[in-house]
């Protein structure tokens, strides 16, 4: 269960502003793409933009690489990783990458 340590309203993202705003190509980049997965997005007249299918090519060994993408965006996502970096380091869950490695106690 996801769990905020601090109590604030919990919002969505549309898949939309997700794909548009860097998350997915960061998502794929640094953590599907290198294990020769990605995950890709269809578009619907009705529905919207929706999370397809994960394409798996982990029998690929160098896993997916990019044509290219867009390092305006890679750049702005690794900022704000960083900045939550900084205060998730300092939580006793958090290793010293600001990643969760224990249990919320």
């Amino acid at each position: 269960m996801a769990l905020g340590l601090n109590q604030i309203e919990r919002k969505s993202m549309s898949v939309e502003e997700f794909r548009s705003h860097g998350y997915l190509q960061e998502m794929n980049r640094l953590f599907l793409n290198p294990l020769g997965l990605n995950l890709g997005v269809t578009v619907d007249s009705k529905r919207g933009e929706e999370f397809g299918l994960i394409r798996d090519m982990r029998d690929d060994t160098e896993g997916v690489i990019f044509k290219t993408f867009n390092r305006e965006k890679a750049e702005i996502i690794a900022e704000e990783y960083e900045a939550k970096g900084v205060v998730r380091k300092k939580l006793a869950c958090c290793n010293e990458m600001g990643v969760q490695d224990r249990d919320v106690s």
